[in-house]
């Protein structure tokens, strides 16, 4: 199986189920990268969560970033998700995940 690739002027989400960007150099390097992508075609969305450090080790509530998570995940208004930084305290949002709504979409 091979994955779709990113259509011409595809519209690419970003989002931090587990820590944001909310500081140099990660903050400053994904502004770069998102104007890179602007400048190739490409559409840029954020998730609420992006640029914040509101938990502890994670950008906001696991809530929160399950919500973030599930909102992209089952949205019709991007064509690729990123998700990015740390993957240690990720799992506090599995117990937050609607995998139902997930597996519907």
């Amino acid at each position: 199986k091979f994955p779709i690739l990113l259509k011409e002027n595809g519209t690419i989400a970003f989002i931090a189920p587990s820590f944001g960007c909310s500081d140099d150099p990660k903050k400053g390097n994904l502004i770069i990268a998102q104007e890179n992508l602007k400048n190739l075609g490409d559409h840029i969305l954020l998730g609420p969560n992006c640029y914040l450090n509101e938990g502890i080790g994670i950008s906001n509530t696991p809530q929160k970033c399950a919500e973030e998570l599930v909102t992209f995940y089952t949205s019709d208004d991007n064509d690729c998700i990123i998700s990015f930084n740390g993957v240690e305290i990720v799992c506090e949002i599995l117990d937050y995940i609607d995998f139902d709504k997930i597996k519907k979409s």
